[in-house]
C-alpha cells in the first residue's frame, strides 16, 4: 500500500488488510530508484552494496528522534529549577581590562522525561535500488508508526509490503579514524552539525575540543551511523567520548574500548560502561582536566 503524506498519526487504516489475511510480518520501503544524492544525504555510501544498513542522519523531527531521542515535557508536575545552558559571560574592569568566564543558566521549568532513541536502521535493497526497514510485526504499532513517519520524512512517500527477499545486513563501521594533523582537529571539522549551531554554542564546543586536543590524543575517531554526533579521543589509558549536543555529556572509558565501539549507542550509554560522565556545563573544564591528569 502506497502512503503519500508528511506524516501519519495511526497505522490502522494501512494495516487492516494485512491483519484480515493473517499476515504478521511487513516491511516499510521507499519507491524504486532512490537517487544517490538522497542515499548519501541520509548516510549511505556513494556506491551502497546490497544489505548496507545505517541509522539515517538527522534531517527532520522523526529522524532526529530516531537518532538522538527526545524529551517529554511534564506540564502536569510543578516547575523545578533546572540547568538549561552554559554561556560565555564577558565584561570589562574599571581599567578597561576584558574578562570572560562560562556561566551556567538555570530556569524554573516543567520537569522533562527523556525518551531513548529507537535507533531504527534502514537497509539498501539493490534489487529495486530502494531502501527498506527491518521486518516489523504488524502488532508493533508504535514501531511501525515511527518507521512510516521516518520514511515519509526522508522520501515523501513509502510502501508497506510483505514482498521482500531476505537480505544479509552489512553494517557500516560506526567509527572512522579522523585524519591526523593539528589543523584538521577542530570542532567545525569534527561535528557535521557545527555550522548550524548558534555562535555561543560554537564557542563552548570549540573550547572543549581545544582542551582535549591539548592533551595530545593518540588517535581521534569520528562517529558514523548511530554515533554520528560523537567524537572519540584516544589517550594512553582513556577514551573520551565527546558530543555536540547541549543536552548530552562527555563519557570517559578506561578499558575495553574496542568492545564498546562495536555496541550501539544505546547499549554503551545506558549500561553504565563508562568510567565517568561529565555534564556540559561551566565545571566541565575543571573536571575533564582532573580526569586526564590522573
Amino acid at each position: 500500500m502506497l502512503i503519500i503524506n508528511k506524516y501519519i498519526n495511526n497505522v490502522e487504516k494501512y494495516t487492516g488488510s494485512y491483519k484480515k489475511n493473517n499476515k504478521s510480518i511487513i516491511y516499510v520501503r521507499s519507491l524504486d530508484n532512490v537517487s544517490i544524492d538522497l542515499l548519501q544525504k541520509i548516510g549511505f555510501s556513494s556506491l551502497p552494496q546490497n544489505g548496507e544498513c545505517i541509522v539515517p542522519a538527522n534531517i527532520g523531527r522523526f529522524t532526529s528522534f530516531n537518532l538522538y531521542g527526545k524529551f517529554l515535557i511534564r506540564k502536569g508536575l510543578p516547575k523545578e529549577n533546572r540547568f538549561v545552558n552554559t554561556v560565555l559571560w564577558k565584561w570589562k574592569l574599571w581599567n578597561g581590562e576584558c574578562r570572560e568566564k562560562y556561566c551556567d543558566i538555570y530556569k524554573k521549568c516543567y520537569p522533562k522525561e527523556f525518551v531513548n532513541p529507537p535507533l531504527e536502521k534502514v537497509f539498501f535493497y539493490e534489487k529495486n535500488n530502494c531502501v527498506i526497514s527491518r521486518p516489523v510485526n504488524i502488532n508493533e504499532e508504535n514501531c511501525l508508526l515511527h518507521l512510516i513517519n521516518m520514511f515519509l520524512e526522508i522520501f515523501g512517500n513509502c510502501f508497506i509490503t510483505e514482498d521482500i527477499d531476505n537480505i544479509i545486513p552489512v553494517e557500516k563501521v560506526p567509527w572512522i579514524i579522523f585524519p591526523q594533523g593539528e589543523k584538521m582537529v577542530s570542532a567545525q571539522n569534527l561535528f557535521p552539525n557545527y555550522n548550524k549551531l548558534r555562535d555561543t554554542r560554537k564557542k563552548f564546543i570549540d573550547d572543549r575540543i581545544k582542551l582535549l586536543n591539548s592533551f595530545s590524543p593518540r588517535k581521534i575517531y569520528r562517529g558514523e551511523s548511530y554515533f554520528r554526533n560523537y567524537v572519540a579521543f584516544e589517550f594512553e589509558n582513556l577514551i573520551v567520548l565527546e558530543c555536540d549536543n547541549i543536552d548530552n555529556a562527555t563519557y570517559v572509558f578506561d578499558k575495553n574500548w574496542e568492545d564498546y565501539s562495536k555496541l550501539t549507542k544505546k547499549e554503551v550509554l545506558t549500561n553504565n560502561y563508562q568510567k565517568t560522565r561529565i555534564i556540559h556545563n561551566s565545571k566541565w573544564f575543571e573536571l575533564i582536566v582532573r580526569v586526564l591528569n590522573k
